[in-house]
């Protein structure tokens, strides 16, 4: 049976799971030439947009302030516990009647702790969820509105991210590989075809 002691260390470990994922991954890249039409279709770089707009820094750095704080929060309560955890062990003997009743007086914090936390952990995420989405229409309305005006009619998302191979020490499986290359809607395009800085200028903000 584990003590209470060792019931209260690690209760935060088992509620945070969720780190901001960052838009901001990869430098801009030297823009390419004016975009003119020739056959019809241009494309646009979702990513290159989002790392050079403020409004998705702001994004990144408010939920990263958020998620500390909730760190904060809940290691704080955490601490509570575990001192909490140590005062039973120190006065009431294991096994006894009122040792077990502080252990589950105990369990359920740190059941409230696990719930309350990941409460606020999916509260976050819904936030990054949510801007990023608003934030991707915006990209491709001004996609389109600038595709039109140039003569575009048809404007497809690319990606200039290296294909990864490797991820946390581990060699990626071959279905993954296929999966990131399989997305790849654009293996390359000239950069007089390119609206990328285009709408990156239309979304500065004013």
């Amino acid at each position: 049976m584990r003590t209470v002691t060792a019931l209260a260390a690690g209760a935060l470990a088992a509620t945070l799971g969720f780190a901001v994922s960052r838009v901001l991954a990869s430098p801009e890249d030297a823009p390419p030439a004016p975009a003119t039409a020739g056959s019809g279709v241009c494309t646009v770089n979702i990513g290159k947009v989002f790392r050079a707009l403020p409004q998705a820094r702001k994004l990144e750095e408010d939920l990263g302030r958020q998620m500390d704080q909730i760190k904060a929060s809940l290691g704080e309560r955490e601490q509570e516990l575990k001192k909490a955890a140590q005062d039973i062990e120190a006065r009431l003997s294991p096994g006894t009647p009122a040792y077990e009743a502080e252990r589950k007086k105990i369990e359920m914090r740190i059941m409230e702790l696990q719930y309350d936390g990941k409460s606020e952990v999916e509260t976050l995420r819904r936030k990054q969820v949510t801007g990023m989405a608003a934030l991707y229409r915006e990209v491709a309305a001004e996609s389109e509105r600038i595709a039109g005006e140039k003569g575009f009619r048809i404007v497809l998302s690319m990606d200039d991210e290296p294909i990864v191979v490797e991820e946390r020490g581990q060699v990626m499986g071959a279905n993954d590989l296929k999966l990131q290359m399989a997305l790849r809607t654009v293996v390359w395009c000239d950069g007089s075809v390119d609206i990328t800085k285009d709408v990156t200028a239309a979304l500065q903000p004013k």
